[in-house]
């Protein structure tokens, strides 16, 4: 192996743990946001593969969305609920009133 191929795979696996440690932090967050992101997609009639195409996105990424193993930013969120036909305010006031309830979120 290079020194190249050693420096991309350790901050491969550096980013990966970084992931993971972010996903283990809090996976009820995760699993709420996917919730409601399984819902609605669930609601239009889209197969996982099928909002994947339509957002862009990896044909794996919606299901690792749905199961809180990776949390989306704000843009990814964004783009997807709009493919899920949603309004995105809408979404994260719902998503809000959960955390809030969940006792993740004061106020």
């Amino acid at each position: 192996m290079s020194t190249v191929d050693s420096v991309i795979d350790a901050r491969r696996q550096k980013r990966k743990a970084h992931l993971e440690r972010r996903t283990a932090e809090h996976p009820a967050i995760g699993r709420i946001i996917g919730t409601e992101l399984r819902d609605l997609r669930r609601l239009v009639g889209l197969s996982q593969e099928e909002a994947a195409v339509l957002a862009g996105f990896d044909r794996t990424y919606p299901s690792m969305l749905e199961r809180g193993a990776r949390y989306p930013t704000l843009p990814v969120f964004i783009r997807y609920v709009r493919v899920l036909k949603a309004d995105p305010d809408k979404v994260l006031a719902r998503i809000e009133k959960a955390l809030k309830a969940g006792g993740f979120l004061r106020g």
